[in-house]
């Protein structure tokens, strides 16, 4: 068989959702493919779910990997790959069954060093129903999509990709350039050195404003939720930037955009640790990776590799002020985060025990349906006005005509989701036999 997409799995203890994520796989519908299943020592059934998909299937290749790491668990797969195209799927998600006919018939047709589509996200209710969200690659005011392009001409690619597994890559591509994974521990950011490698180093690529691949959030135990993860960012960028895998003669433009996408990667995940460690800048797990963050910054700003300009102007004030002074940074951070989180403590303090009916199914309602959850809220309905949506179900909850709604749910609290007629929806809810203490307009 002539294989035409040589697809990655790196695996490690995700038995509760491989199922999931190799059905999608051996469900494609371009059958020219291979599927390298690389674990890394499991222990929790993921070994004996991926023996049985090779069993069933063979196109099913399984590689044992003696060192736990994401990195070397990919390379692994690329060492062994026999396509014409690289895909990597992170087992813990899945993808739509067209993904892959599609973005080969596309990479053929215009000799694509590699082609992405969108993804959407999926978050799992404590019902067990699913939310998703569409994630775009360029925002409404950047047109870029379907287009041969190289990356380093367009700044907005940097500020927008951060992931490997949404496209597919030319073999011959990723070898001509040496492209592979680095393979520190763990399981955060080895593929960032991937990324910024093949964004550099395309001369072909092509972004198709299509959705295909679903991105789970919310899995317990995911690595990006570790405290060590500004450590895993250092580890990352220190070897890109310091080991000699761009050359110091390097377009400038790929060096401002190497700077521009370790500040903004830097500071998300800083503000993830920065939350966990109760706003403490001497944490050992912040402390060393900010000093160093701060002269890497501030030397490429010296030496024209990098300018404030680069970014937006909220960004701009953020990023002026983490470099400022950590200190300053931990207190602004601490009084926007307490501002964020009031209104909804204040919100589940009204709410208490009582059920809760969300009216208005738009996405306002949709976002505030997940924030109610990650809170333990208990949502009972949706309702919403208009006729198409009801007795339909978003995330396994039921959308109900307001009236049917009212009378099955009197004593419900409800939360008028809805930005522009709330004071109409609360008079509704009125005549509708609901009492005005039950009646939330919600402005989170």
């Amino acid at each position: 068989m002539d294989i035409k997409v040589s697809v990655i799995l790196p695996s490690l203890n995700v038995a509760a959702y491989i199922r999931e994520c190799l059905d999608s796989v051996v469900s494609q519908t371009l059958q020219e493919i291979e599927i390298i299943c690389v674990d890394a020592g499991s222990t929790d059934g993921t070994l004996e779910i991926l023996q049985e998909y090779k069993r069933r299937d063979s196109r099913v290749w399984l590689v044992h990997s003696e060192v736990r790491s994401y990195g070397k668990q990919v390379n692994e797969g690329l060492l062994r790959a026999r396509g014409k195209y690289i895909a990597i799927v992170d087992t813990d998600d899945y993808i739509a069954e067209e993904m892959y006919q599609e973005l080969y018939v596309i990479a053929e047709e215009h000799h694509l060093d590699y082609v992405k589509g969108d993804f959407d996200t999926f978050y799992t209710l404590k019902g067990g129903g699913r939310v998703r969200e569409s994630k775009k690659t360029f925002s409404l005011g950047v047109s870029l999509y379907g287009k041969i392009l190289a990356p380093y001409d367009h700044l907005d690619i940097y500020g927008e990709d951060y992931s490997i597994w949404k496209g597919i890559y030319r073999k011959s591509f990723l070898d001509q350039y040496r492209i592979r994974l680095n393979e520190s521990p763990g399981a955060a950011f080895q593929d960032a050195g991937f990324l910024l490698q093949t964004l550099c180093l395309a001369q072909r690529a092509m972004y198709v404003e299509k959705s295909f691949y679903r991105y789970r959030l919310n899995r317990e135990g995911a690595s990006t939720y570790q405290k060590t993860v500004v450590q895993f960012i250092f580890q990352e960028y220190d070897r890109l930037l310091d080991e000699g895998i761009f050359s110091a003669e390097m377009d400038v433009r790929i060096w401002k955009h190497l700077y521009f996408k370790l500040a903004l990667s830097f500071q998300v995940e800083y503000d993830k640790v920065l939350r966990a460690e109760q706003y403490r800048i001497e944490s050992p797990y912040l402390w060393d990776y900010y000093l160093w963050f701060q002269k890497k910054i501030q030397d490429a700003m010296e030496e024209g590799r990098l300018t404030f300009a680069d970014f937006t102007k909220y960004h701009r004030f953020e990023i002026q002020l983490l470099l400022k002074s950590a200190q300053s940074y931990a207190d602004y951070r601490y009084v926007t985060d307490c501002l964020m989180k009031e209104p909804v403590e204040q919100l589940m303090k009204r709410i208490g025990s009582e059920p809760v009916v969300i009216f208005g199914c738009g996405k306002y309602g949709k976002e505030l349906c997940v924030t109610l959850d990650t809170q333990g809220a208990k949502i009972a309905a949706f309702c919403d006005n208009n006729a198409m949506l009801w007795e339909t179900e978003y995330g396994g909850i039921k959308i109900l005509n307001p009236a049917k709604c009212c009378k099955k749910y009197k004593d419900a609290i409800y939360l008028v989701a809805s930005r522009f007629y709330g004071e109409e929806i609360q008079v509704q809810l009125t005549h509708l036999g609901i009492k005005d203490k039950n009646i939330i307009k919600c402005s989170l």
